[in-house]
């Protein structure tokens, strides 16, 4: 995306002229194409993309909707072919800002435990035929998001490695949120799920794949990934690859962290 804030601003005033308190996020996704505003006394979100990326978090939004799976109502908007995507903001906090505002342990797992019921749920989806879109595999998202936020060469690479963790049987395969994060999970002030946001990151990929993309941030916690797959697999009766769920959670852990200064010195 190459379009300045003012033009996404632009953009929301001229389909809602009462928006006010237009903002970003207190932290911004590494493309920075979010903006809050307050209509009417509710505050929605406006996520600025590419009309294809667009119509796939309506498609599939509405494929989690179906299946119970908690997720924003999202709606299509444009303005002088500038295309977002806008949807009220789910009630409650980021799941890391109830963490960092002294979320007891007991709660933080609750809601991990809560999480692992809708992966249960993500991996009985039946992927419909007429979900065609481009960049819907994992490889295919992660070449286009990385290329976009890094360089070519780098995407390029990312695409080959997250293609070779995503081999694997087809009962494996499903319609997953591949980057279930504090950031992406929001929470209830009790201290339970109420959704996912980053719709973009849902993607056909392998259960071992989005476990240990998980994983990454369950580490950070100090709690041990073994727990959490025991959890999973007793709920749902699967099992987990926990050797490649492991080596995933590792990886990313290094990876982002390098992913991300490397887009802070291109942008600088």
């Amino acid at each position: 995306m190459t379009e300045t804030p003012s033009k996404y601003s632009n953009a929301i005033l001229a389909k809602y002229p009462n928006a006010q308190n237009l903002r970003a996020p207190e932290i911004q996704g590494s493309q920075n194409n979010v903006l809050f505003a307050d209509i009417d006394n509710k505050t929605f979100v406006f996520k600025f993309n590419t009309l294809e990326q667009i119509q796939k978090n309506i498609y599939v939004s509405n494929i989690y909707k179906t299946h119970h799976i908690p997720c924003p109502n999202i709606k299509f908007g444009e303005h002088n072919n500038i295309f977002f995507e806008e949807y009220e903001s789910l009630p409650g906090i980021p799941f890391y800002k109830a963490i960092a505002n002294g979320m007891p342990e007991c709660k933080i797992k609750q809601v991990y435990d809560e999480i692992l019921y809708h992966i249960k749920t993500m991996r009985q989806i039946t992927i419909p035929q007429t979900l065609c879109f481009r960049n819907l595999h994992a490889h295919q998202f992660a070449k286009e998001h990385i290329t976009n936020v890094n360089n070519a060469l780098i995407g390029q690479i990312c695409m080959a490695l997250i293609y070779s963790v995503n081999v694997g049987p087809k009962s494996d395969i499903s319609l997953y949120h591949s980057d279930i994060t504090p950031k992406n999970t929001i929470v209830s002030p009790d201290g339970h799920l109420v959704g996912f946001i980053d719709i973009d990151s849902v993607v056909i990929s392998n259960i071992n794949y989005i476990f240990g993309m998980m994983c990454a941030n369950y580490t950070q916690h100090g709690y041990d990934i073994n727990e959490l797959i025991t959890k999973y697999q007793k709920i749902s009766g699967q099992k987990i690859n926990r050797r490649r769920v492991h080596t995933i959670a590792d990886t990313v852990a290094v990876g982002k962290k390098l992913l991300w200064q490397h887009a802070h010195k291109k942008n600088k």
